[in-house]
């Protein structure tokens, strides 16, 4: 997923500015993939450290090899991955800002 480059957000649309604005201030996300083993595909969830990259503002994970998720991407590159706000006492959980990358 790319951002616009961070030196020029004087036009930046609101959502894009909320998106980068998420991402720049949580460092967990929740990586979705997909478990093929023992003969069934069933979803897999865990929460694992990201970072932008660059300016370009693109995202990287940090698996470990041992780590099941990383077996799971190797065998099927479809994944999910959301990030979300943390909660405050005075917001409803469902209104949380969260984003999500759709193919």
């Amino acid at each position: 997923m790319l951002l616009q480059p961070i030196h020029d957000m004087t036009h930046e649309p609101r959502l894009t500015r909320a998106l980068r604005e998420l991402l720049c201030t949580r460092r967990v996300a929740a990586l979705g993939t997909l478990d093929a083993t023992q003969h069934k595909t069933r979803a897999f969830v865990s929460m694992v450290p990201f970072a932008l990259l660059g300016i370009e503002g693109c995202l990287v994970i940090d698996v470990s090899s041992l780590a099941a998720h990383t077996h799971n991407l190797i065998a099927n590159p479809q994944v999910s991955l959301m990030v979300m706000a943390a909660e405050a006492d005075d917001t409803p959980v469902h209104a949380l800002p969260r984003g999500w990358k759709v193919p």
